[in-house]
């Protein structure tokens, strides 16, 4: 197998090494845009709806897969089918595609439907639609960013789409208080812990899961004092090269924000 065959990575595993091949029908789901949901409501007197704000909600992506699965004899076809069910089926996967291989989904496995070839018995080939479904539509870096900042802001290079973040505060500092801002310097955001941390200690804060934990992996989501979870949004940046917001923390620390550029 030539690195032209490794069209489809799995968690970073090759399925081409299974026996995994597309055929002329392709991929379909994985180029396409979002589908955004309108919102609507009835007026009394009026015919038909009106369209209300359009909340940044989509519906899940949706990837197809028309693929050829080979084996090297029949039982060895049965072997590898076995493969390539587990390796869908380890609940939410990491996929990529050889024609953008530094963008990855994350997907979970809808189905996987067989269609022999005849002949059917001694046949060490078979057809495979494999359906993935993206609740998550969005489509991310395969490498994440880190950004370091302290009292002097750190930029945030940004995709089309908010990403949220983990951020580390590691001390010695009291009571830290992250601020983010546009990259015209107004404060989007502001996020404060009530907290004095020696050096060697850290707070570490999953904005997407609103978690808080220690060095120890403890929760210390009651040292939240001010502000909210926030995400990054390129909407604060001015354009997809820049300029980015930025992030700070007050008094200094030494801060790093950890997150994977995200894309429409």
């Amino acid at each position: 197998m030539g690195a032209r065959d490794r069209w489809l990575y799995v968690n970073d595993y090759p399925m081409d090494r299974i026996g995994l091949f597309p055929l002329a029908e392709g991929m379909q789901g994985h180029r396409g845009t979002l589908t955004f949901r309108d919102e609507v409501t009835d007026l009394p007197g009026r015919v038909g709806t009106i369209s209300l704000a359009r909340e940044s909600e989509s519906t899940p992506r949706r990837i197809v897969l028309e693929t050829i699965g080979r084996g090297t004899s029949a039982a060895n076809l049965q072997t590898r089918l076995r493969e390539i069910r587990q390796r869908f089926s380890e609940g939410e996967i990491e996929v990529r595609f050889q024609d953008d291989i530094e963008k990855l989904f994350y997907c979970k496995l809808e189905s996987i439907d067989v269609t022999g070839i005849a002949p059917m018995i001694p046949q060490p080939n078979h057809n495979l639609r494999i359906t993935l479904l993206a609740q998550d539509p969005l489509i991310y870096d395969r490498n994440a960013t880190v950004a370091g900042f302290s009292a002097v802001a750190g930029e945030l290079p940004l995709g089309t789409a908010p990403t949220f973040p983990i951020v580390r505060i590691s001390g010695a500092v009291t009571n830290p208080v992250l601020t983010y801002k546009d990259f015209a310097g107004n404060t989007e955001q502001t996020f404060g812990l009530t907290v004095t941390l020696a050096s060697g200690e850290f707070r570490e804060i999953d904005m997407d899961k609103s978690t808080i934990v220690d060095e120890a992996g403890l929760n210390a989501i009651s040292e939240k004092s001010s502000g909210d979870f926030f995400s990054f949004d390129p909407e604060d940046a001015a354009e997809e090269d820049g300029p980015y917001p930025t992030i700070s923390c007050s008094p200094d620390a030494n801060c790093d924000a950890l997150y994977r550029k995200a894309y429409l």
